[in-house]
């Protein structure tokens, strides 16, 4: 599937460029091309903290990229766009329902 690919690759290229800081921390990148969620995690140890926090979180639903977490600052939808996805297939799940029709995206 030509979405799901869209997706791994923005996915991709955006855990090469996290910094990490000095903290004991990686960044994990999950793929799960059978329940189509896509996600770049951190992981690891802040000091004597423990750190398991989603930065982005993409899943298929219906042939759209619903973008249940995005922690970048340009957004991943514009990636996704660069790369050729439709703004009509593209969910801003992060929003509540009643606002996305206010954005230039998919409503679901």
């Amino acid at each position: 599937m030509e979405l799901r690919n869209h997706i791994i690759e923005v996915l991709s290229d955006e855990a090469k460029t996290i910094p990490l800081g000095e903290d004991d921390l990686e960044v994990a990148l999950i793929t799960d091309s059978i329940h189509d969620h896509y996600q770049i995690l951190y992981l690891g140890w802040q000091g004597p903290h423990r750190t398991y926090t989603p930065f982005i979180h993409v899943r298929i639903v219906a042939d759209k990229a619903y973008i249940e977490r995005d922690g970048t600052e340009d957004g991943i939808a514009t990636r996704l766009e660069a790369r050729g996805v439709s703004r009509s297939q593209i969910v801003l799940a992060f929003h509540p329902p009643f606002k996305r029709p206010l954005t230039d995206y998919a409503v679901a």
